[in-house]
């Protein structure tokens, strides 16, 4: 039997190397974590790359929350009252929410409260 929760999305960096320049790049994902067998996971949503059209911190994390928040509200069936200052942030949520539905990482038609974990879906 699987043990699960609820999963929380957030940015994950990670640094690159480039074996040819021999220079690092910081690279960005979209993870959700949760709990496995009383162990913390983390899992993939989105690769949203380097985010060089975000150079400040405080748009890498509007735009994760922006993400999160399109999630849920598609979820829920919820119209979000969120009026954007930054028109990249807007755009660049919009692209990457886009390829979540795509790809049907969750299933976003219903407004069941549910996860997809480890590939099996686990209901509260």
């Amino acid at each position: 039997m699987i043990a699960c929760s609820f999963a929380l999305m957030f940015l994950k960096a990670i640094v690159k190397h480039n074996k040819l320049t021999g220079g690092y790049r910081m690279h960005y994902r979209m993870c959700e974590s949760y709990r496995y067998d009383n162990s913390v996971r983390h899992q993939t949503i989105v690769h949203l790359g380097t985010l060089e059209e975000l150079p400040d911190a405080e748009q890498k994390k509007a735009l994760a929350r922006r993400i999160d928040e399109l999630v849920k509200n598609s979820r829920n069936s919820s119209i979000s009252l969120f009026t954007p200052e930054d028109k990249a942030v807007e755009t660049l949520a919009q692209q990457h929410f886009a390829i979540i539905k795509e790809k049907q990482l969750f299933d976003l038609s219903t407004a069941k409260d549910y996860e997809r974990i480890a590939g099996q879906w686990c209901f509260p």
